[in-house]
């Protein structure tokens, strides 16, 4: 894990999402899916913010991502 105390209290978060997500799947390793899907997830997330001023609709943003997410292989 990487050492937080470099990072924004919301770059943390979102690693730290990014890796519960990625043990939760069971995936060997965490990817940009992950850390973009936490970061999407962040409530007060600068992210999330900056899309929705691009017109980008977030809810399918978020179901493409899971569609990737779920084709990356899992480990048991």
């Amino acid at each position: 894990m990487p050492n937080f105390n470099i990072y924004t209290t919301k770059a943390s978060e979102a690693v730290q999402a990014a890796h519960d997500m990625a043990l939760e799947k069971k995936h060997s390793n965490m990817d940009t899916y992950h850390l973009f899907y936490a970061m999407l997830e962040q409530k007060d997330g600068y992210i999330p913010m900056i899309l929705k001023n691009l017109g980008v609709n977030i809810q399918e943003l978020k179901m493409k991502l899971t569609e990737k997410l779920d084709k990356l292989p899992s480990v048991s």
